[in-house]
């Protein structure tokens, strides 16, 4: 009967066991103790779940990662009793032996096992476990031919070979170790970089051929600048980069040598500084304007939400316009209502402006300044939109002479399409010239009477004057200024509105009088 022995410390360790035991001191599970097992192979195959749930217990409460196996031939039946075992994750196997196509198999089955030490496997095993499972194996079989090639790139082992990431190469390996470098590159499976010494752009050429004709341009090359020809490689460079570009050869570095860079390094470092500073203005740019892009999509959509939750409201708000200018009438019941429930979002409602064919019919807010509501909504939330309100030195209960109304050119909102009276087609309507204020339930009718663009100034923001000639010749500045005649008459007894937005980078300007 084969017997197995399982010796466990920090690790599980399995062997043939050839001696005998001792039949007194066996339970019907075969196990003699905790720390040094007997098995025999026949029940294990018959009870391979109850063994395997055993092992569990014990590589869990011992953090047991590590499995040893002295005979070869116990492996495949171990790996199977240790497939839904997680904690083990490496495999040794001791004996110097190649390992056979069924314990392969074995270990691809076992999800758990990431790492494998053994003496030797056939390369198309080793290919088939690193491609289904990307298990990490050492092979401890060492190569017997050692040509240049060979020490160079410490490739001692045949897994040496299969797992190289960087090679070195040069002329000389090239051209005298040639089927060296050839069966390195059928049986390496992780390549990624080659490192050439550069000592003349002949020897260079030679090597470059040689990779082109084996197809690996797609791998990084890293040319090393010698101490004894760093000026070579300096006046090779246009030569070099031709070849490159030539062959076909995209990932490419040239490694300086240290002798070079410190005697370069105040160039170098200014270089370097040149490069930092431009890569930070580009990304603080980039960062800047992900923020502001981020920030006008937030923007527009609370907007978007704003203008419809008003829209709601405004739309049982219907503005009675009176015949005989100069007269105040009364809104409807539903107007007042409508009012008092935009009041009810914000205290600081007290009005309604409409100008036909425009989108302008918006509730109108003041506050004690004239830069809060820039960038706050009639919610009081941030916004970059603003909203449209009256100037802080106004009295809304009595109005002044010169009622001022500020609002952004926000497109299509706000002030946006204020922009509207510089068409033609739209001043030709008379009917567009009259502005209706809602002003604590009394209505206000003005008629436009000057348009104008103009950089930015505050000499049309008056609010008070010394009397009626003042006021006379501010209002005939204005209308001095006006882009279109209109057929409107200002009086020194009359009282003006006054809307502002931008424009360009100017201000946009209209002037209405009170009818």
């Amino acid at each position: 009967m084969i017997k197995i022995k399982c010796v466990i410390d920090d690790s599980f360790h399995f062997s043939l066991y050839h001696g005998d035991i001792d039949g007194k001191g066996m339970n019907k599970t075969n196990i003699i103790d905790l720390n040094q097992m007997y098995f025999s192979v026949p029940y294990i195959q018959k009870n391979s779940d109850l063994v395997s749930a055993f092992f569990q217990v014990i590589a869990l409460k011992k953090n047991i990662k590590k499995m040893y196996i002295a005979d070869i031939s116990l492996a495949p039946l171990l790996l199977v009793i240790f497939q839904k075992i997680p904690n083990i994750q490496e495999v040794y196997l001791l004996e110097d032996k190649t390992i056979s196509y069924e314990c392969v198999e074995e270990l691809i089955n076992n999800k758990n096992i990431t790492y494998v030490n053994c003496y030797n496997m056939r390369f198309f095993l080793l290919d088939r476990l690193n491609l289904i499972r990307n298990i990490k194996v050492d092979l401890r079989y060492q190569l017997k031919d050692h040509s240049p090639f060979m020490e160079v790139n410490q490739l001692g082992s045949y897994s040496d070979v299969f797992y190289k990431k960087k090679l070195y190469l040069t002329k000389e390996m090239v051209t005298q170790n040639k089927n060296e470098i050839d069966e390195f590159l059928y049986v390496n499976a992780k390549l990624k970089v080659i490192m050439i010494d550069y000592h003349n752009f002949s020897s260079f050429q030679t090597i470059l051929k040689y990779l082109k004709k084996k197809g690996l341009q797609h791998l990084s090359i890293q040319i090393r600048q010698t101490k004894e020809n760093e000026n070579t490689i300096i006046q090779d460079i246009p030569k070099i980069k031709e070849l490159l570009k030539q062959e076909g050869f995209e990932h490419v570095k040239i490694i300086y040598s240290e002798h070079y860079k410190q005697k370069n390094i105040l160039k170098q470092l200014n270089l370097n500084i040149l490069k930092t500073a431009c890569i930070v203005i580009v990304i603080a740019i980039a960062i800047i304007f992900a923020i502001h892009f981020t920030t006008t999509q937030i923007d527009q959509k609370n907007y978007e939400k704003t203008q419809e939750k008003i829209r709601d409201i405004m739309s049982q708000y219907g503005t009675q316009v009176s015949t005989n200018a100069g007269v105040q009438t009364t809104p409807k019941e539903e107007s007042k209502k409508t009012l008092e429930e935009l009041k009810q979002i914000n205290s600081d409602v007290f009005g309604i402006i409409q100008i036909p064919n425009t989108n302008i019919y918006y509730p109108l807010v003041q506050t004690t300044n004239n830069e809060y509501y820039l960038n706050h909504n009639i919610y009081k939330n941030k916004n970059q939109y603003g909203w449209i309100f009256m100037d802080y030195r106004n009295h809304k209960d009595s109005l002044d002479r010169n009622v001022i109304l500020y609002g952004h050119d926000s497109g299509s909102s706000m002030f946006g399409t204020l922009k509207n009276i510089l068409n033609e087609s739209w001043r030709q309507n008379t009917d567009n010239h009259i502005i209706t204020l809602n002003i604590e339930n009394q209505i206000y009718q003005y008629q436009i009477f000057s348009v104008y663009t103009i950089p930015v100034t505050s000499d049309y923001l008056r609010i008070h004057f010394a009397n009626d000639d003042d006021f006379m010749e501010f209002a005939t500045v204005l209308q001095n200024r006006s882009l279109y005649q209109f057929p409107v008459t200002v009086n020194k007894t009359d009282s003006i509105l006054t809307l502002s937005t931008c424009h360009n980078e100017e201000r946009l300007v209209v002037h209405a009088k009170k009818i």
